[in-house]
């Protein structure tokens, strides 16, 4: 969790939500890209104003996802398809 930012997994799925502390509205999100076989940022405007606490806090998320690597449901899919 970062100074300004937090971070919310999905219920039912693999989204994890970006979601600012004050006001709490969702910013963006993260998921599993399969194409780049990384976890991506998806902002949910092209108008949000980043400071560098923030965008480190993202950046950390990413690393610490992405080091796990992909999640367990794609890999039995795309196996499924062979």
């Amino acid at each position: 969790m970062g100074k300004y930012i937090r971070f919310e997994k999905e219920n039912h799925g693999d989204k994890i939500y970006i979601i600012n502390k004050k006001p709490d509205a969702i910013i963006g999100y993260i998921y599993w890209y399969p194409i780049w076989k990384s976890y991506v940022f998806v902002s949910k405007s092209m108008l949000i104003v980043w400071s560098t606490d923030c965008l480190d806090d993202v950046s950390t998320e990413l690393k610490r996802l992405n080091k796990k690597g992909e999640p367990d449901h794609a890999k039995r899919s795309c196996h499924a398809d062979n």
